[in-house]
């Protein structure tokens, strides 16, 4: 078993939006689901992966393969980037938007974000995911960032844990409007870790 650390290409972009979909639990298909016909949530986010300049871009992710397969992602960037767009507004429904808004109007400025972490799995438990806040951290200090925030669904008590051992205080409780299509309901966290 040959682990590979490597930053991401555009032919990784269908394994990311896979990752990214399971890691959002259920936050990509609420906001993506049945907008285009004939494609899925995962579908549609790929096709934002595969962009250069997209917030999911594969150009802001890292990966850790296993003998050629994907296992692990982080997709991180500066935090200043997350935030609706022009055209968010126009694509996604309003109701899904206003669900949604208070997310990504939370940031901790000036901060690097990492916007997903993702770990297959059957290698979960492995210190992977510790590997990639590790090269994140290192990442963001390189890029002369003073921070690493994240945010997380509150109730994800195993990542909170995994956060918190890395240094991860919450700095702020973000509430999400009730919407029936969102699989949580107790909202996220936003977290810091000074570097």
């Amino acid at each position: 078993m040959e682990l590979t650390y490597r930053a991401a290409v555009r032919e990784d972009s269908g394994a990311i939006a896979a990752a990214i979909a399971e890691a959002s639990d259920g936050l990509v298909d609420f906001l993506l689901r049945d907008l285009v016909p004939d494609r899925s949530a995962t579908e549609l986010l790929q096709a934002e992966v595969e962009r250069p300049n997209s917030i999911d871009s594969h150009c802001n992710t890292d990966v850790i393969a296993c003998d050629g397969q994907i296992i692990a992602i982080a997709v991180s960037l500066p935090a200043s980037q997350q935030k609706l767009t022009a055209e968010m507004e126009a694509f996604l429904p309003e109701d899904r938007l206003n669900a949604m808004r208070e997310y990504y109007q939370s940031r901790v400025e000036e901060s690097w974000l990492l916007d997903t972490l993702w770990v297959d799995s059957t290698f979960r438990g492995r210190g992977l995911g510790s590997q990639l806040i590790a090269q994140t951290k290192a990442k963001a200090t390189a890029k002369g960032f003073p921070s690493l925030s994240l945010a997380v669904w509150a109730d994800n008590d195993r990542a909170l844990r995994l956060y918190k051992r890395h240094g991860f205080q919450t700095v702020k409780q973000i509430a999400i409007a009730p919407h029936p299509h969102l699989p949580h309901s107790t909202g996220f966290l936003l977290l810091n870790c000074p570097l």
